[in-house]
């Protein structure tokens, strides 16, 4: 897969089905495979005092490009994202689709 930067990953797709819960799909980039590829990863993402907020700065535009792609295959869901967000969001809420980015 190539990054918005140019750079190339590998990525990952996993469909879930919960048995008393919403289906869902997680597509990923892999920790490791992405710090090859953005110098600003440390080794310690996300558990060390560079993660959080100070990581927002790469994290945004990458949770960006995924909200796009993940808007090009959505399924009709409605709901809203939890107040606390280790990951962007991209529900359909009153009809529209919207993204939430990662505020932790």
């Amino acid at each position: 897969m190539q990054l918005p930067a140019g750079r190339r990953t590998v990525c990952g797709c996993v469909a879930v089905r919960e048995e008393h819960g919403p289906d869902w799909l997680d597509f990923y980039l892999p920790l490791g495979a992405l710090a090859r590829t953005e110098p600003r990863i440390s080794d310690g993402f996300p558990f060390d005092d560079d993660s959080g907020e100070p990581s927002l700065t790469w994290r945004h535009p990458l949770d960006e490009w995924l909200a796009t792609i993940a808007s090009t295959i959505h399924k009709k869901i409605d709901g809203n994202p939890p107040a606390e967000r280790w990951a962007g969001y991209l529900m359909l809420s009153d009809g529209i689709l919207r993204y939430t980015p990662a505020n932790k």
